[in-house]
């Protein structure tokens, strides 16, 4: 049987809650014939993801893998670059803040993800009533971090694995206790149309496999 593995984070700075974990439990509950999901929910950490990563990775040799992560943005984003550079401006749940530079010095600049050419897939979700976009940039926090150590696995180990990372955003309880200052600048989305997007890329990728 062919393998699904889905991951999200856990919660991270003032956030109880992380959607991303939400829909990796979530995950465990569908059913695709032909296929096994699994799924894992994440540390916050630049060190710790990484290596949880490849290590699923060469436990599972999942067909696809579809990561999740929040961000503030006002939809969900399927991103399609992950970039070999961090940032060290929010401190990661070790408390380690990383030095301005290359996550892995030497290495590719950039690696694409499966929805370099996924226009259908994202018409498609669009069309479900979720808002959504394509994105270039996963950030410079630990997502970036888990896009680019995932994909530099596959393409070094010469993996057959579609990857793909999408952040999705807040919940819509998170946006409510925010200061008035900040509720302005977040996107929210109700867990439910997020956990509905999943579906849909897990239909999209599992018909074609």
């Amino acid at each position: 049987m062919k393998k699904v593995l889905i991951t999200g984070f856990e919660p991270f700075g003032d956030s109880a809650v992380n959607p991303s974990a939400l829909i990796a439990k979530r995950a465990m509950g569908i059913c695709i014939e032909g296929f096994e999901i699994v799924s894992r929910v994440l540390p916050v950490t630049f060190k710790s993801a990484p290596l949880q990563i490849k290590a699923l990775l060469d436990e599972h040799r999942p067909e696809l893998v579809l990561s999740f992560g929040v961000s503030n943005r006002p939809c969900i984003n399927l991103e399609r670059l992950a970039k070999n550079r961090c940032e060290g401006e929010i401190r990661d749940n070790d408390g380690f803040s990383p030095q301005v530079g290359e996550l892995e010095p030497g290495a590719p600049a950039e690696y694409l993800s499966v929805f370099k050419n996924s226009q259908d897939l994202l018409e498609r979700i669009n069309q479900n009533g979720i808002p959504a976009t394509f994105s270039d940039s996963a950030g410079s926090y630990v997502c970036n971090a888990l896009m680019y150590a995932a994909l530099r696995h596959i393409a070094e180990n010469k993996m057959p694995t579609s990857y793909g990372f999408i952040h999705v955003p807040q919940l819509p309880e998170t946006l409510a206790s925010l200061p008035d200052k900040d509720k302005n600048t977040t996107g929210s989305m109700d867990i439910e149309l997020s956990v509905k997007a999943l579906n849909i890329c897990l239909e999209y990728f599992c018909n074609k496999a």
